[in-house]
């Protein structure tokens, strides 16, 4: 019963689509805008009359829901169950509601509008959803990167999102200070311009753009920044050169120039005497650029010479200079003159730094290069010197230059190498007091560390999801020593033997992990060094669709169609479709359960119109082999059930003597194995006079209310000459091998009645008459009497119908002395019989009659004669009232029965008026099952073969197109006249 009522819903939804537009609804969305993910409420409020339901629609008409009031209680159209939170009503039927529990952002700018009936179908105005939602761009800022800019240069950066409802907000920060950028967002973009002049105030500093939107975390979408490599120059005053004087011969002289700031440190470059004595080596600290020069053994040349120190930078123009003018002494002073001359001797002490290291690798504790990064692995270096003056000699290790922190043995082990040592120099160096005083080293010489470890593995993320049928690669790379050779595997399969993975054309079967494996062989004893990375790659794909459909019979309960999807992803769309031929049956169903890889479509109960092709389309969002988003898979339902009568009559009226056919059409699922026509009654006719024969016939039949042509059988009876001896009851047998049906039909030989018989007129009297006759032949059709009279040469007539049980009838107030003309005719469904016609004078009423009235007598009897002599002439000319007809529809006939009587003056009718409004035809049920055969069904014992038989007792037979019997005597009314 809810089934029926939502598709008189559905119904009324379609036929009331196009009426009327906005006039008393109004829709509204609650919240507006709604976030993404969240509830949005629409509500179709009603003003003037009530409504009974309310639907929901985007513009182009699909459904989004129905909230129909029934009973008092809200019902979800769609499904006719109570609503729970997804609809609801106001009793009055003034509110409708259907509630949308999590909102995507596919419901952005959607078009939607609600219909109700008022009492006309009204549309309300279409409102447009807004969905908040976050930007679907990738936040970029251009330039990008870290910008080298020298001081007072004009920068203009720029920054942009793409996406999201409403657009993204831009700010900027610099220096950690909020600053106001330049909008030039437009409709799809969020832009945001930021021009200003930099100073040395933003070397290593930032500039940060920062999107903010609601639908984002803390309303925050991302951030991305630029920052500033400032170059500015070196601090002017600053600049200097410094010095210890005097100096002596022979000395090693040391002069520093420096100047502070700048980005980058100043350049500085020496402008002296004797280039092969001096050399320059650059000590610059941070934030201070150091060049020291170095005068090798000084001596008198460089005496009040000038040396200069030039620093330059490309913020300083012109570049400046600084001089140091240099004083050099001597030791010894040689007086000349003295003689004798005076001596004097002293005991020299000479101070001298340790012999230059050696440094070697220890072969006896260790092992040769190159060693190899293992946890069983030692390496040891040797540091050897000969002690100077003071024998007390120091060492120091240094890596790439750097001390080496809490090494000063003689030896530097290495237990176990480190592979991060590979290719770094190592030196030691020995110290003692001279080296000390006079600032200098001895240093050995430098050893490069070769040391073999694993491949280390360069891949870039971990997985890769992939549409089918598209190109990849995947580079790996491995950096080593030695140099290791990269190759791909699947499982213990190779696949490619070089560094990059490689697809021209995807398919699914290459879904997997994949091992990209680095390899290489140790020089030092043959060892395998490998590293291995996983990397998962996930094809995605439209799904292959299998579907699972097992044929059955009527009235089976709890069948089931299952359809079966394998893709990537597995979230997958199913839609199902009931099709018989090329007409679409279904495309919506009640009873449909999806989850995950699986579909099923269930029928709690099978009847013949679910059989049929059904088809089961699945998407994932992701293209198939095909190239097709939606794939499909289709199967035939077939549904063994007994035959149907679809074209047949309960009672069939035939013409005797006359060719007489009868088609009845069935359908059968399967095909029929026996057809027989029987008669419960007597025996078949001779095939000589009645011809059987069974064929098929394109026939169309109604599934789920949409017709659709199949194949069916039609059962000819051919009579060659209708007979009385043929009329009776008939009975089709037919057999498929689920089951049997009989069908109960009966022929009757019907046709215009036979005139009345034997016309009497007696006990005339001068005031009344009685007129009586037998009934003619009927044939088999119920007939009723029409009585006419009329004073001859009159100008009205009397007209009195009587049932077929009345065979005499009294004519009173009649006038005495008048000649009146009677005449009685038969009607039946099939026409009107010839009239039977008399005529008859009531005497006087007084017996004292003189000469003259015979005289007047006579020439009256004289005078009918002759009216009486044209009646007949006009009866023969069919100008009787009796004769003259009108075609009207047979329901229309209305008569007056039971010996009721109308009379009337010249153009009366002699009928009452019809009430056509009132008069409703017959069903087809009621034709089919009409009483009188259900008595003859149950009174024979046999099954009556009605529409009930086909289970559908509240309704007319759907496929039987049953014409109304041409040539009844319905067709026809009869219409008063008179004689001029």
């Amino acid at each position: 019963m809810l089934i029926a009522k939502q598709r008189i819903i559905w119904l009324l939804v379609l036929l009331l689509h196009t009426i009327s537009f906005g006039i008393g609804v109004e829709l509204t969305a609650t919240p507006s805008p709604v976030s993404e993910g969240g509830s949005l409420t629409l509500t179709c409020s009603v003003t003037g009359n009530s409504s009974v339901f309310a639907s929901f629609n985007y513009e182009d008409g699909r459904s989004i829901g129905i909230g129909q009031l029934s009973g008092g209680q809200c019902l979800d159209g769609s499904t006719a169950q109570p609503c729970n939170q997804q609809c609801n009503c106001t009793t009055d039927g003034k509110s409708f509601s259907v509630t949308i529990s999590s909102v995507t952002r596919s419901w952005d700018k959607a078009r939607i509008r609600c219909l109700v009936a008022n009492p006309t179908a009204t549309y309300s105005d279409i409102i447009v959803v807004s969905v908040i939602n976050p930007p679907t761009g990738t936040l970029i800022v251009a330039p990008s990167g870290t910008q080298s800019v020298l001081t007072g240069t004009q920068v203009t950066l720029q920054c942009q999102v793409g996406g999201g409802n409403p657009l993204a907000t831009l700010t900027w920060q610099c220096k950690g200070s909020p600053v106001t950028g330049q909008d030039l967002t437009n409709t799809t973009t969020a832009v945001s311009s930021l021009t200003f002049t930099v100073d040395s105030t933003y070397h290593q500093q930032q500039c940060v753009c920062t999107a903010g939107h609601q639908a984002s975390p803390n309303g925050q979408f991302g951030t991305v920044s630029v920052a500033f490599n400032i170059l500015y120059a070196p601090t002017v005053e600053t600049f200097a050169i410094h010095y210890t004087s005097p100096f002596y011969k022979g000395d090693n002289v040391y002069i520093d120039c420096k100047i502070d700031g700048g980005n980058p440190l100043a350049t500085l470059s020496w402008t002296c005497v004797d280039q092969s004595k001096e050399t320059s080596t650059n000590m610059d600290t941070k934030g201070r650029a150091v060049s020291r020069l170095t005068i090798t053994s000084i001596t008198e040349v460089y005496n009040s010479r000038q040396c200069t120190c030039t620093a330059t930078h490309l913020a300083l123009s012109p570049s400046l200079t600084k001089s140091a003018v240099i004083t050099v002494y001597c030791k010894y002073y040689v007086h000349v003159g003295l003689s004798p001359s005076l001596t004097k001797s002293t005991v020299i002490t000479v101070y001298y730094p340790p012999s230059t290291p050696a440094l070697a690798v220890d072969t006896t504790n260790g092992g040769t290069l190159p060693w190899l990064d293992r946890p069983t692995f030692t390496g040891i270096l040797t540091c050897t010197t000969t002690a100077g003056n003071p024998p007390t000699t120091r060492i120091s290790w240094y890596n790439n230059g750097v001390i080496d922190p809490g090494q000063s043995a003689i030896t530097r082990r290495f237990d176990p190498p480190d592979k991060d040592y590979n290719g770094h120099t190592f030196t030691c160096r020995a110290d003692n007091n001279y080296t000390d005083t006079k600032d200098t080293s001895v240093v050995s010489n430098g050893l490069v560390l070769d040391i073999e470890y694993d491949p280390i593995i360069t891949l870039d993320k971990s997985t890769a999801y992939i549409n089918e049928s598209q190109s990849f690669s995947r580079p790996c790379s491995a950096e080593g020593n030695p140099s290791p050779a990269v190759s791909w595997y699947r499982d213990t399969t190779l696949v490619q033997s070089h560094g990059t993975l490689q697809f021209s054309r995807t398919d699914r079967q290459d879904s997997g992990t994949y091992t990209c494996t680095a390899t290489a062989r140790s020089t030092n004893g043959n060892i395998l060094l490998q590293s291995t990375k996983l990397f998962n790659v996930i094809i995605r794909y439209g799904p292959d669709v299998s579907l699972v459909i097992t044929n059955t019979t009527e009235n089976t309960t709890n069948v089931h169609v299952v359809c079966t999807a394998n893709g990537v992803p597995d979230q997958y769309t199913y839609r199902w479709t009931h099709m018989f031929g090329s007409t679409v049956i279904r495309d919506t169903f009640d009873q449909v359960t999806s989850s995950g890889s699986v579909s099923t479509l269930s029928i709690p109960r099978m009847t013949y119109e679910d059989m049929g092709t059904y088809v089961c389309e699945v998407d994932n969002g992701f293209r198939g082999r095909d190239g097709e988003v939606v794939q499909k898979r289709q199967g035939f339902l077939s549904v063994q059930g007994s035959p149907k009568i679809i074209g047949a009559h309960g009672k069939y009226v035939a013409e005797k003597d006359n060719i007489f056919d009868i088609n009845i059409t069935y359908v059968s699922f399967s095909a029929p194995v026996n057809t027989t026509i029987l008669r419960p009654d007597s025996t078949l006719p001779p095939q000589s006079e009645l011809s059987i024969t069974v064929s098929s016939v394109p026939v169309t039949v109604a599934f789920y209310n949409k017709d659709v042509p199949v194949d069916g059988y039609m059962v000819n009876l051919h009579f060659s000459k209708f007979e009385s001896k043929h009329r009776g009851h008939y009975r089709l047998y037919v057999r498929n091998i689920f089951d049997d049906r009989d069908y109960n039909f009966e022929i009757i030989i019907s046709g215009r009645p036979e005139p009345p018989l034997k016309l009497v007129i007696s006990q005339i009297t001068s005031h009344s008459a009685v007129v009586s006759w037998n009934p003619g032949n009927d044939h088999d059709n119920a007939e009723t009497f029409t009585l006419t009279y009329q004073e001859h040469n009159g100008l009205s007539t009397t007209y009195v119908t009587l049932d077929r049980t009345t065979t005499a009838f009294t004519i009173e107030q009649l006038l005495p002395s008048t000649q009146y003309d009677v005449s009685v005719f038969a009607v039946n469904d099939d026409g009107t019989s010839e009239a039977l016609s008399g005529a008859f004078v009531t005497p006087q009423e007084s017996s004292n009659t003189g000469v003259a009235l015979i005289s007047v007598g006579s020439a009256m009897i004289l005078l009918s004669l002759f009216v009486f002599a044209v009646t007949l002439f006009m009866l023969r000319r069919g100008r009787l009232p009796y004769t003259k007809q009108r075609e009207t529809n047979k329901s229309s006939l209305t008569r007056k029965t039971d010996r009721q009587v109308e009379t009337g003056g010249f153009g009366q009718q002699g009928y009452e008026d019809l009430n056509l409004e009132q008069i409703e035809p017959p069903t087809l049920y009621d034709e089919v099952s009409n009483n009188a055969l259900d008595n003859y069904n149950n009174a024979a014992g046999q099954e009556s073969n009605t529409y009930e038989d086909l289970q559908r007792k509240s309704e007319a037979n759907p496929y039987a197109d049953i014409p109304p019997k041409p040539g009844t005597g319905l067709d026809r009314l009869y219409v008063n006249t008179s004689i001029d």
